[in-house]
């Protein structure tokens, strides 16, 4: 019974620590994919302002 309780507590803390490791790849790709939409969305209102930049020296 003491050889198959220490296979039992391996085997759920093997699980736990894949639990873990899932949870957190999972934030930190939710973390990063945040990160390049914010950089996307600064890099596109660059180029709007930009744009609207060049127009209304066009119009002077």
């Amino acid at each position: 019974m003491t050889i198959f309780r220490a296979f039992a507590e391996a085997k759920t803390s093997e699980q736990a620590a894949r639990m873990l490791a899932m949870d957190t790849a999972g934030t930190n790709a939710k973390d990063l994919v945040e990160a390049l939409q914010r950089k996307l969305n600064r890099q596109r209102q660059q180029e709007i302002t930009q744009e609207l930049a060049e127009i209304a020296g066009q119009r002077q």
